[in-house]
């Protein structure tokens, strides 16, 4: 029988820091004045569970000492003994607050599960997670699998909407096209994007414009035209915006003429001006002849989908109709193939790491429903990345050998 690891109620510690409101980073920056340097994962497992780190000497105490310390005000005033922090939340020690009540139904229902927001429920998957340095002596690792820092080509893993992205950015650069690549944050476009720039880098006779620009929302067009000029030539951009355009297209046809591909990419074009939008449209079609002179690449968040693609986007039609749009979709069937692939690139073995059942019941734990009834994925690479250290700093902390279905029961990931 696998024992019961997790107090299924937050402890009074939880109510005080909301008392205080103080947050779970600053509770952090408390703690360590105090000799207790613990991640904000580990105390969000101390103050909804209400357990205590083996591995810190005198934990409670040391706990005990910084809330007499920094909160007496509140024990004072609510007349909370100091070992009175540890015991389960079952009473509110209330302060007029509109939410005490709902609260209190919620201490109540332990097993009530709150349904969330979309953008609640994104905002807790995205929310990086830094593995600490002693869970990876635990796993007997050297480096970390889930690193959002890729150091070489071999360690990204393609599922299917990554590779199709890869393909339409391919064709871009082969053919001139005009390509929108959307996703939600940590979905993987800037690691498809790295990827296509390191094949590009292979090709010598295709050249990269990446305007530098890093407010998009002022990226206009005599900058993007700038860029141009400052990526493919030695040359000094001319002043006006038609000797400029001339200047530009110019350098196109020469690159043409020696066979040489040219694309633009923009990051983070979810930002871009209508205007620019347009702009970027008539650049596209220049031509030499039929000959066309250059792709475009735009990368950025579903707001961009939304823009282009929406019912409102009356304004900017004249582009959409032009545009090839490769949306990377959450990667819901290719979760333990993505988690294998990550371990196995830090030379890890997968079986001492997480269990085959608990895979199964992560991937489950990326599909939620919010509140209006609709089923969504958070099957994203950051959001797997989040969830595996999480659920490997907790075993660390608490000594459990591996991540099994139990755990993940007991700490309720996602939720």
């Amino acid at each position: 029988m696998p024992r019961a690891i997790v107090k299924p109620s937050p402890i009074i510690l939880k109510k005080i820091l909301n008392l205080a409101s103080c947050s779970v980073s600053e509770f952090a920056k408390i703690l360590a004045t105090h000799g207790v340097n613990i991640s904000k994962t580990s105390i969000g497992y101390l103050i909804n569970n209400g357990i205590e780190l083996k591995r810190v000497t005198n934990f409670r105490e040391k706990i005990e000492r910084a809330v007499e310390e920094n909160f007496q005000y509140i024990l004072s005033a609510k007349k909370i003994n100091l070992n009175d922090i540890w015991r389960e939340l079952t009473i509110d020690y209330s302060h007029n607050n509109s939410n005490n009540s709902s609260y209190k139904n919620k201490v109540e229902n332990k097993n009530s599960i709150e349904i969330k927001t979309e953008e609640e429920l994104l905002n807790y998957f995205m929310e990086v997670t830094m593995l600490e340095q002693h869970t990876l002596q635990f796993f007997g690792l050297k480096n970390n699998p889930f690193s959002l820092d890729i150091k070489r080509e071999s360690e990204i893993y393609l599922a299917s909407p990554h590779a199709y992205a890869l393909e339409v950015m391919k064709e871009v650069a082969e053919f001139g096209g005009f390509a929108v690549i959307t996703g939600q944050v940590g979905s993987g476009k800037t690691t498809i994007l790295s990827k296509f720039i390191e094949e590009i880098k292979v090709n010598k006779k295709c050249h990269i414009i990446y305007p530098e620009s890093i407010d998009k929302t002022r990226l206009n067009a005599k900058l993007i035209l700038q860029a141009c000029v400052y990526d493919l030539t030695e040359q000094q951009p001319k002043s006006g915006i038609e000797a400029l355009s001339r200047q530009v297209k110019k350098l196109l046809i020469d690159r043409s003429l020696n066979n040489e591909k040219t694309v633009i990419i923009i990051e983070e074009a979810h930002d871009l001006p209508i205007i620019t939008l347009k702009f970027l449209k008539r650049i596209w079609e220049m031509k030499d002849g039929l000959t066309r002179l250059l792709g475009i690449i735009l990368v950025g968040q579903s707001e961009l989908e939304t823009r282009l693609f929406g019912s409102a986007n009356t304004d900017i039609r004249e582009v959409t109709a032009r545009v090839t749009h490769a949306k990377v979709y959450p990667i819901d069937k290719q979760v333990t193939d993505y988690i294998t692939h990550r371990i196995r690139m830090v030379k890890g073995d997968i079986a001492k790491i997480i269990t085959v059942d608990a895979i199964s019941m992560v991937e489950n734990s990326l599909s939620k429903t919010d509140r209006l009834g609709n089923q969504i994925s958070f099957a994203y690479p950051l959001a797997i990345n989040n969830i595996m250290i999480r659920l490997m700093n907790y075993c660390a902390n608490y000594g459990e050998k591996i991540i099994t279905a139990d755990v993940i029961n007991n700490i309720n990931i996602g939720e």
